[in-house]
């Protein structure tokens, strides 16, 4: 089963211009100035119990979600020649 309405942050911000790679953190600085802390990336997220760093990394993943959709959302909405 796919969650419905779906919408993929890295196809909108390729669409938009930014780099058609670029990862959710450098998005995340890219749109809210906010620089997230990458350091639990590759962690082994099935060992518990979790650490309060590894609990703060994952906030944080999700933290700055919605202000990313909607600034997205807002430039993609726009009229084309005004979405720079």
């Amino acid at each position: 089963m796919v969650a419905a309405p779906l919408f993929d942050t890295q196809i909108a911000a390729a669409y938009l211009g930014y780099d058609d790679q670029i990862g959710y953190a450098a998005l995340v600085t890219a749109i809210t100035g906010v620089t997230l802390d990458k350091t639990h990336t590759r962690t082994d997220w099935s060992k518990r119990p979790l650490s309060a760093a590894q609990h703060q990394y994952a906030e944080d993943d999700v933290r700055y979600l919605m202000p990313v959709y909607e600034a997205l959302h807002e430039r993609l909405a726009a009229p084309a020649g005004s979405r720079g």
